[in-house]
């Protein structure tokens, strides 16, 4: 028997991962053969390998498998200054690439989520694309989030951008996207390598535009 724990470095260290300790122990008490468990993760760094070796609190030999493939990096950079708290420059340089690509657009905070997607659905409606916008945070109720989920893992020619916080960073399935927008400074080069992750994966080939 196996149990997997997917993207293990985000309950490293923090109670969530103290609460999931103590889950898998009434698990191993529960059973009368012990499992076998895999931990994964696409950002662990070396130093992070001892800890997370002793997160099951096994008494079996613990291997570490290392994927050192790598897709190849487009990365664009833009600036654009402005008191505004997303310049307009912004939305229509995220608006123009949207035309060409499926993306996750990362703003970092809920409220440039709505207005980043707000706003590119004005410009699409105005405009006549048929591109599909959605948002997607914590906030919002879970049908609506899932309208955006299916709609992305399902789609196979029609371009879609989704605006989204760390709720489409880890774990859930949407498919492919081309590239991936990080809009401001991302809360750690982990955090972004992650996100980063999520596109390619059709093509083999990683887009990040950072503005």
């Amino acid at each position: 028997d196996l149990i997997i724990v997917d993207e293990i470095h985000s309950f490293a260290e923090n109670n969530r991962g103290v609460q999931l300790k103590s889950l898998l122990q009434r698990i191993l008490e529960m059973t009368e053969k012990t499992p076998r468990f895999i931990g994964m993760s696409a950002t662990m760094k070396k130093e992070d390998y001892p800890h997370i070796k002793e997160f099951f609190n096994q008494t079996r030999v613990t291997d570490v498998l290392q994927d050192k493939t790598a897709n190849p990096l487009e990365a664009t950079i833009s600036y654009y200054p402005s008191t505004a708290k997303v310049p307009y420059d912004a939305i229509l340089e995220i608006y123009a690439r949207s035309q060409e690509e499926s993306m996750l657009v990362f703003p970092n905070t809920k409220a440039n989520v709505e207005e980043i997607s707000v706003s590119l659905k004005k410009l699409a409606q105005k405009r006549g694309s048929q591109v599909r916008y959605f948002a997607h945070h914590a906030s919002m109720d879970k049908h609506i989030r899932r309208e955006a989920e299916e709609f992305a893992k399902s789609v196979t020619d029609d371009l879609f951008t989704i605006c989204c916080t760390s709720t489409l960073e880890l774990g859930i399935d949407i498919g492919s996207v081309d590239s991936v927008v990080q809009y401001g400074a991302p809360p750690s080069v982990s955090t972004l390598a992650q996100r980063l992750g999520r596109s390619g994966r059709r093509t083999q080939q990683q887009i990040l535009h950072l503005i």
